[in-house]
């Protein structure tokens, strides 16, 4: 399982993003997990193993729950589907590469 933690030289903070995807991949359901954060959201993407894929609303249900519990402060989005993990895959690799500003951040989820 390879984890890839988000760190930037900019202004976007992605620690909250780091410990959410922590904190998911702890579950022996998810195999991967994709986050990104701004100043007040919270998008997350994991990866279920195929058995467990008929379990999704459960874990998804439980993965809201947990991450309530640990940002309080947060508007947190949970996905399964496959397009919003590749899609914050590609935006976890921008902002790796401190393409992305938080403006355009913030435009990239509306």
């Amino acid at each position: 399982m390879n984890i890839s933690k988000v760190h930037t030289s900019s202004q976007i903070d992605q620690s909250e993003a780091n410990q959410a995807k922590d904190r998911l991949l702890t579950e022996e359901e998810v195999s991967d997990a994709k986050a990104v954060n701004s100043d007040k959201e919270l998008l997350v993407a994991v990866k279920v193993d195929n058995f467990d894929r008929f379990r999704l609303k459960s874990i998804k249900k439980q993965a809201q729950s947990d991450l309530e519990n640990m940002f309080p402060d947060y508007k947190i989005l949970i996905s399964t589907d496959q397009k919003m993990f590749l899609e914050l895959d590609q935006l976890e690799q921008k902002l790796e590469k401190d393409k992305t500003k938080m403006d355009s951040l913030k435009e990239s989820k509306a």
